[in-house]
């Protein structure tokens, strides 16, 4: 159902500011040197107050949209809110004004899960203000129905429960000391956890826990309790021990998709915060063909400007094999669908994996999202492993019609994804994919990071380079694919395969390797 939105409604619109191409390439400069451990600048994060000033657009720029929004009749000091560094305003204001100011019509629209949105449709920036602005939102972009599957495994089935994962990765008996270091997990479309559910968890299923309070950032609405928030913040809480962990829930929805994740809000909040969780782990994601390309872009460079403050963040790859965020039949177009922000690489994609301790292969469960990203390029980090698979899997791989090889794999890594034991109202049961695997590696990574911390070292932040430059501190996953699109899929293989990624991690031999990493920048 839909008509015109009324005029007096309100409206708050996103407006990104574009930056000088001379920061972007400066804070992918800054990125890589703190984060390639060949480099003599690895750790040296840039600070809160260092990224705001290099991201700020240029005083042109913010003239131009100050002006742009004045001439509209926006009041800057009380209808628009900046970030530090200036280059995301959140205007709120009247329909009929921002009708105005887009010179569009709005209407609203009621999705597929029974809430209002506020759709455009072509919509116009003037010529000396179109140039600055990346993208705007919400606009133009119709939400698609659903294809998100959530699941739960039959019962009877053997748990999977975080002693027995550090007793699979070689993390027993590991917690965090340093009051220093941090975790989260974040929470999107309306999904909450009950603390009650928690308590539960931790005496059922890991005693260790038991009393560890998760901290919350945003609205949590523990009535209205949901499987992905609680599976993130049980397995997130837990096995990040020692560790303060928080829920870090952001309201909303990408503009213009009911379905898809306030990603850029998110980060938005993320750029205002002078002292973030040093992780971040999150268990959604999205279709590529269902994400505009100016919005992903953005998120690339929001995500770039985490990475090079030293955050780490890491992102579950989806469950749906080639097939995108879930399993299905045939695939839109004839060819593979991947998964964003998986296929960003600034964050690590977690793929799943099944089987006993030391046997583990692709899971079969849910086949693990993984493959080629539809267009993002290939970062240089993946070359060497990437096009080794490429050699060797002759004609085992899918038809090169189905994938651009040349473009970004996924996922980085992989870790268990079947069975998990989780509580909700009270109740045990089974869960599967890799939501459970991201808040597990997640997790690992911020004992890591204490280990690090508690040495007067900086964190890790964007791990890939890292993790690719050591492949042997990985258990190799060979066995299974991740079939979909009635296709067979990629078969994993020796070395990274877009099933499994580099494979499942040996925590004891990356606690050696962050330990050892270049000590030059010691934090005071």
């Amino acid at each position: 159902m839909q008509g015109r939105a009324q005029g007096n409604q309100l409206l708050t619109l996103h407006i990104f500011v574009a930056h000088a191409p001379a920061s972007k390439a400066e804070l992918h400069r800054r990125l890589w040197s703190s984060s390639d451990p060949a480099s003599a600048q690895y750790g040296k994060h840039m600070s809160f107050e260092e990224m705001n000033v290099l991201l700020r657009p240029s005083a042109e720029a913010l003239d131009a949209v100050r002006f742009w929004l004045k001439e509209n009749g926006v009041h800057w000091d009380t209808q628009v809110s900046l970030n530090p560094a200036e280059d995301i305003l959140e205007v709120t204001l009247p329909i009929r004004d921002a009708e105005k100011l887009l010179q569009a019509e709005y209407h609203v629209l009621t999705a597929v899960n029974g809430k209002s949105l506020f759709r455009t449709g072509q919509y116009v920036l003037p010529a000396h203000v179109a140039r600055y602005i990346d993208t705007v939102g919400p606009t133009t972009r119709i939400p698609l129905h659903p294809a998100k599957v959530a699941s739960a495994a039959s019962a009877g089935l053997t748990y999977t429960t975080p002693e027995n994962l550090r007793e699979r990765y070689g993390a027993t008996g590991v917690a965090s000391t340093s009051n220093k270091n941090s975790y989260a997990v974040c929470g999107f479309l309306d999904q909450y956890f009950d603390p009650k559910d928690v308590d539960y968890f931790f005496k059922s299923y890991d005693k260790q826990s038991v009393g560890k309070q998760v901290a919350v950032e945003g609205p949590n609405v523990a009535s209205s309790s949901g499987m992905e928030a609680t599976v993130d913040v049980c397995y997130g809480s837990a096995m990040a021990a020692g560790t303060e962990t928080t829920f870090w829930s952001t309201k909303g929805r990408m503009p213009g998709h009911s379905d898809n994740e306030p990603l850029l809000q998110w980060l938005s909040d993320l750029s205002k915060d002078a002292s973030p969780p040093l992780v971040f782990s999150f268990s959604y994601s999205d279709d590529e063909d269902t994400v505009d390309a100016s919005y992903a872009e953005r998120v690339n460079v929001e995500l770039q400007k985490a990475g090079a403050r030293g955050l780490s963040i890491v992102e579950s790859s989806g469950d749906g094999g080639v097939a995108g965020i879930a399993p299905r039949t045939s695939c839109p177009g004839g060819k593979f669908m991947a998964t964003f922000p998986a296929t960003s690489p600034y964050v690590t994609s977690v793929g799943g994996t099944g089987g006993a301790a030391g046997a583990e292969t692709a899971s079969t469960h849910y086949p693990s999202g993984g493959g080629f990203s539809t267009w993002q390029q290939r970062p240089s980090f993946q070359d060497t492993a990437v096009d080794k698979y490429l050699q060797n899997g002759g004609a085992s791989l899918p038809s090169s019609s189905l994938f651009n090889s040349s473009n970004r794999g996924y996922p980085d890594v992989s870790l268990m994804s079947e069975d998990y034991a989780l509580t909700q109202y009270s109740i045990s049961i089974n869960v599967d994919g890799t939501s459970c695997s991201a808040p597990v590696f997640g997790a690992l990574v911020a004992l890591l990071n204490d280990a690090r911390l508690s040495k007067g070292l900086p964190s890790l932040g964007w791990l890939n380079p890292l993790l690719y430059a050591h492949p042997e501190a990985f258990t190799d996953i060979t066995q299974g694919s991740n079939p979909a699109c009635g296709s067979a899929g990629f078969p994993a293989a020796s070395g990274w395969d877009p099933v499994t990624g580099l494979g499942t991690p040996k925590f004891k031999a990356w606690l050696d390797i962050v330990q050892k990493l270049p000590e030059a920048v010691v934090l005071v």
